[in-house]
């Protein structure tokens, strides 16, 4: 017997609820010099995200400054250069993280005045496929393997990336920071500032996070590393490749994804890494040496992205490695919901 209920019942129903596999911002804010300035995330990013504390930021400002990087296994007001080595660290520039964003100071390299200051955050999420960490340069081994697990900030356990960039507080000779993605050749990888390719530096990945070997770049003596690494979630959320540069346009596609970070190195000495996001308007990239941003460079597209003229992104007959991503999210969350439901 059918009976019809003229009064709703509540019932409780479970529905797919993403979950992030880490957290990741992007966006732009109009530097002003003013010291202890906070970043919150929600304000200042494209597209729009709810704040979070970071664990990672790089800034960079349309200015003729280096792009600054920033991890939470750093000391309080410190940060690195990047494309450029560093004896010691840099204060007055990322400082800090906050439960909202990040706070910068008042030099010009994080807050230059009336400048286009482009940012990219990521921060921990509970599915660790993400990691911030630091270790201590030996100067001697070679295929010296870098476990996440014993190195990281926070209980991360291993897990082999697709991409890592690493930064070095130098006890000696100062380098530029290296990054590497899953498309490498082995025993390769590229370099911030304006060179080709390095040997034993970032050799290659494995089950339990980076391989390097005995390159000032990854394992000076004594000096103190800083990485960030994220590993693959799927398709849908990053790709690695490379391509080889024309001096015009190219554009690639198929992504299955529209990207919101790109980064972008030619196997040559012309040009320090490339940087596209969103914020960066039309074909306008950044380089992270101490240029300004310029344009003919990148353009994002609904699944991959384009290259202009720019040798930063488009050398002719070089050989450009390319790592584009977006916010990674995994379904299968849980979460419920009480409303009515009518049975005739």
């Amino acid at each position: 017997m059918k009976k019809l209920l003229t009064t709703a019942i509540l019932a409780v129903l479970l529905y797919a609820d993403p979950a992030l596999a880490y957290k990741l911002a992007t966006g732009r804010y109009t530097g002003n010099i003013a010291d202890d300035r906070t970043i919150d995330i929600s304000d200042w990013s494209n597209p729009t995200v709810a704040d979070f504390q970071p664990d990672a930021v790089v800034v960079k400002c349309d200015s003729a400054n280096h792009a600054m990087f920033r991890n939470s296994s750093m000391g309080s007001s410190e940060a690195l250069q990047m494309a450029v080595g560093n004896v010691t660290m840099i204060s007055n520039t990322i400082q800090s993280f906050t439960t909202n964003g990040f706070v910068v100071g008042s030099d010009a390299r994080a807050n230059a005045s009336g400048a286009s200051c482009y940012f990219v955050a990521w921060g921990y999420d509970a599915n660790n496929d993400m990691a911030v960490g630091t270790y201590v340069g030996d100067g001697t081994t070679d295929a010296r393997p870098i476990d996440i697990s014993a190195t990281s900030v926070g209980s991360v356990p291993d897990f082999q990336p697709e991409w890592c960039a690493i930064f070095e507080q130098s006890a000696g000779t100062a380098n530029d920071g290296s990054w590497r993605s899953s498309n490498f050749a082995a025993n390769s990888s590229a370099n911030f500032s304006a060179s080709a390719f390095d040997a034993n530096a970032i050799e290659s990945f494995d089950a339990n996070g980076i391989v390097v070997g005995t390159s000032g770049l990854v394992n000076e003596l004594d000096s103190n590393y800083f990485y960030i690494c994220t590993k693959q979630v799927s398709a849908s959320f990053s790709k690695s490749g490379n391509y080889t540069g024309n001096g015009t346009s190219q554009s690639f596609t198929s992504f299955t994804f529209q990207p919101q970070v790109i980064f972008v190195k030619g196997n040559s000495a012309t040009t320090a890494t490339a940087i596209k996001i969103p914020s960066m308007t039309t074909d306008v990239r950044c380089r992270t040496d101490a240029t300004t941003c310029g344009t003919g460079g990148a353009t994002i597209d609904a699944d991959g992205f384009s290259v202009g003229s720019s040798t930063a992104v488009n050398e002719s007959s070089v050989v450009m490695q390319y790592y584009a991503f977006r916010a990674p999210s995994y379904a299968g969350a849980t979460a419920r919901h009480v409303g009515p439901i009518h049975f005739p």
